[in-house]
């Protein structure tokens, strides 16, 4: 069994389909912060979409808030959280995440926590870069 471990994840949109970007880390103080593990996150949406653009590019990799995304945290009483912004793809599953974090087989809360939701203003600034993102937005 792959050891539990915590760290930030993001949902994007590849299109035609949503993927899950996990990096998880032993402990909270080894984790990616969001705008780092976005860099990466902006790369990988770079190379799907063919943006080669240096004014997109860097637009791009300023938008750590126009995805979906959360963080698997250990708590200080053991439990294990999954924060998120409510915002995540219609076809979401919790499973992926349970398995990219090596929880299978704990209890882990699914919470919501207003800190990971996407922002508007960079939702539809991703939109003008790569297109519509269809989102669950409740």
């Amino acid at each position: 069994m792959k050891a539990p471990m915590q760290g930030p994840w993001y949902w994007v949109y590849l299109n035609p389909k949503w993927k899950l970007f996990a990096f998880p880390a032993v402990d909270q103080e080894s984790s990616l912060g969001h705008s780092e593990a976005w860099l990466k996150v902006a790369d990988a949406i770079a190379a799907h979409y063919r943006i080669r653009d240096s004014r997109l590019l860097a637009e791009l990799r300023e938008l750590p808030y126009c995805m979906p995304r959360g963080r698997v945290c250990r708590l200080p009483d053991g439990r294990w959280v999954a924060w998120h912004g409510h915002d995540r793809p219609v076809a979401w599953s919790g499973k992926q995440i349970v398995k990219a974090f090596g929880l299978r087989g704990r209890p882990v809360s699914f919470e919501f926590d207003e800190h990971e939701q996407t922002l508007r203003e960079e939702r539809r600034a991703i939109d003008g870069i790569i297109g519509p993102v269809p989102y669950n937005r409740r």
